[in-house]
C-alpha cells in the first residue's frame, strides 16, 4: 500500500460529518461490502425495518470496512517482514511504539491472552492534564471501524478534548460473550495505562449489539480497582440473546450456538447468553426474576435511546428495559430513556452532541449499599466473590456503614465466601467492627475481612464468644465462619 493511498485513507476518516464521510468512503470504494445502512429508503420510497439483526448484514457475513481491510493488511505484512518500504513510512502513522510521529488518530493492536488479537482504534486528546474517555461499541455484523466511517462521535470527543478508544471487542459479531469482554478490559486498561485519562469520567455509547455490549460491561465488570463506566448510553441495544435466539435467522442461530455452545445445532447454554445479556424475558416480556444483572446498573448513570420503528423484538427488550429500570433503587444514578422519530435501525436515529452533552455531566461514583447479582468469581466493588456453582448467578444484598463501622451482608444465594477489603470499603480496623450475616439459600456464607494484620481481642456471634473463625497473619485476613443462614450478629474486636 502506497504511502499516499495511506494518507488519503486517514483523510477520509477525518471527515467532520459521519453521512459525507460515508459518501466519501463510498466514492472511492464502491464495492465496499460495508453492511447497508437499513434504514435507506427504498426505491418505492417507504423506509424499510428489518425485523432481525441478520436481516441487516450482506449476504448473511458480517462484513470488514475497506478502511480495516487496508489496515490489517499492512498489519499483517508488517508482522512478517514483508512489507514495502511505502508501507513502512506509513506504520510511522498507526504504530503505538511510535507516538510521538502519530496523528491524533491511530490503530493500536493487542494481545489479550485469549490467542486472538485486538484492535482499536484510538484518538488522543490534545491535553496535557487527565481528559474523559469515550468508549464507542460498534453495532452487529462489522468492525470497530464503525465509530469513525457511520457516527461523528470522535468529531465530538476531539470539539470537547476526550480521548477516545473504539474496540472490535474481539470480532464483528461477538454478543458480549466473555471473550470479548475480556478483549474489551485489555483496551481499557491500555487506555488508562498509556492515555492521560480521568479514571472518574469514563463513558460509554453502543448501537445495537455494541448498545448491549456497553451495557453488559457496565453491569458486569464492577471492580473497585478496574476501569468503569460513570454513564452509558445506548442505542436500541440486545439485551436478551435468549429472545433474540428464539426470533433471528438461523445464521444469527449458528452464529450463537458457535459463541455460547459447541457449534452444533441448538447447543448455545442458556447461562452464558443470560451472563452476556441484561436479563431473560418470560413469554410475557417480563423480566424473569434472578436473572436481572439489570439490577447492577442502579448506581450508573444510563441513557437509553430507540427509534420510534425498529427491529420488532428489539424494541420489546428496550421498552421492557426502561420499565425495569424505573423499578430500581437510585440514589446518585440518573436512568434518561428517549424514542426519536425515526424508521430504521441505524446510527442516524440519536444525535451525537445530544448524548455527549449527556454523558459530559457525570462522574464515577461508588455505592455504599446494593442488590448486586454476580455472574462469576470476581470483585465486585469493594467485594471479592467466590460461588458455589459457576453456573448459576449470585445474588447479595449488602450495606456499608462507615460511621457506625458495620457491614450488613443479607439475601444470599450461591455464594461460598465474600471477601471484604475492609479499609478500601471505608471501615475501620482499628475499632469495633459489627458484621451482619444473612443467607436466602439455606447455606451459610464466609466472610473474609482484609487489612486486619493482628488477630483480634475477641470475637462474638449474637453476644457470645466463638471460635468460629481463623485469621492468617501473612495475609493479614479474618475469616468468619458462619454456619447458619437465618440472621446474626458478629463483633471484631481488634
Amino acid at each position: 500500500m502506497q504511502f499516499t493511498r495511506l494518507i488519503s485513507i486517514l483523510a477520509l476518516s477525518v471527515a467532520s460529518a459521519a453521512r459525507v464521510h460515508a459518501q466519501a468512503v463510498r466514492a472511492v470504494a464502491p464495492e465496499s461490502g460495508r453492511a447497508p445502512v437499513v434504514s435507506d429508503a427504498a426505491q418505492d420510497g417507504v423506509s424499510r425495518v428489518p425485523q432481525t439483526l441478520g436481516e441487516t448484514l450482506r449476504d448473511g457475513r458480517p462484513q470488514i470496512d475497506p478502511l480495516d481491510a487496508e489496515f490489517d493488511a499492512l498489519d499483517f505484512a508488517l508482522a512478517r517482514g514483508e512489507a514495502p518500504f511505502g508501507a513502512q513510512l506509513s506504520a510511522a502513522l498507526i504504530n503505538p511504539a511510535l507516538r510521538p510521529q502519530a496523528p491524533q488518530r491511530y490503530r493500536v493492536n493487542l494481545t489479550p491472552g485469549t490467542g486472538f488479537s485486538e484492535r482499536t482504534w484510538v484518538q488522543e486528546a490534545a491535553s496535557t492534564t487527565p481528559r474523559p474517555l469515550l468508549v464507542v461499541f460498534h453495532r452487529f455484523g462489522v468492525s470497530e471501524v464503525d465509530a469513525i466511517v457511520t457516527t461523528r462521535l470522535f468529531e465530538e470527543a476531539r470539539r470537547r478534548q476526550w480521548h477516545v478508544v473504539a474496540p472490535r471487542s474481539w470480532g464483528a459479531i461477538h454478543f458480549s460473550s466473555q471473550l470479548s469482554k475480556i478483549h474489551t478490559r485489555a483496551v481499557l486498561d491500555w487506555a488508562t495505562t498509556n492515555l492521560d485519562v480521568d479514571d472518574q469520567r469514563i463513558y460509554a455509547v453502543g448501537f445495537s449489539m455494541g448498545g448491549g455490549a456497553a451495557l453488559n460491561y457496565a453491569a458486569t465488570n464492577l471492580g473497585a480497582n478496574e476501569p468503569r463506566f460513570a454513564a452509558v448510553a445506548a442505542l436500541t441495544p440486545l439485551l436478551d440473546h435468549e429472545h433474540a435466539y428464539s426470533v433471528e435467522v438461523q445464521t444469527t442461530r449458528d452464529t450463537y450456538d458457535d459463541i455460547f455452545g459447541n457449534g452444533s445445532l441448538n447447543s448455545a447454554d442458556p447461562y452464558l447468553m443470560r451472563r452476556s445479556g441484561l436479563f431473560q424475558l418470560d413469554p410475557l416480556q417480563q423480566v424473569v426474576p434472578g436473572t436481572d444483572l439489570a439490577r447492577n446498573l442502579a448506581h450508573t448513570n444510563v441513557f437509553n435511546l430507540r427509534a420510534s420503528s425498529d427491529i420488532p423484538y428489539l424494541m420489546t427488550q428496550f421498552d421492557a428495559f426502561v420499565a425495569h429500570l424505573a423499578g430500581l433503587p437510585l440514589v446518585s444514578a440518573q436512568h434518561t430513556s428517549l424514542v426519536t422519530n425515526f424508521v430504521g435501525h441505524s446510527w442516524d436515529a440519536f444525535d451525537e452532541r445530544l448524548v455527549c452533552d449527556w454523558l459530559r455531566l457525570f462522574q464515577l461514583q461508588t455505592p455504599t449499599s446494593g442488590n448486586t447479582l454476580a455472574d462469576a468469581n470476581r470483585a465486585y466493588f469493594h467485594f471479592d466473590v467466590e460461588q458455589d456453582v459457576s453456573t448459576a448467578f449470585s445474588p447479595f444484598s449488602w450495606n456499608l456503614d462507615g460511621a457506625n463501622n458495620t457491614f450488613t451482608l443479607s439475601a444470599t444465594a450461591n455464594l461460598q465466601s465474600l471477601r471484604v477489603r475492609t479499609l478500601a470499603a471505608g471501615l475501620s480496623n482499628t475499632a469495633p467492627l459489627t458484621i451482619t450475616l444473612s443467607a436466602a439459600d439455606g447455606l451459610a456464607d464466609e466472610v473474609i475481612l482484609t487489612d486486619l494484620p493482628l488477630a483480634p481481642v475477641q470475637v462474638l456471634r449474637d453476644g457470645a464468644p466463638t471460635a468460629n473463625w481463623m485469621h492468617n497473619s501473612l495475609s493479614g485476613e479474618l475469616t468468619l465462619l458462619e454456619t447458619d443462614p437465618a440472621q446474626h450478629v458478629w463483633v471484631v474486636t481488634p
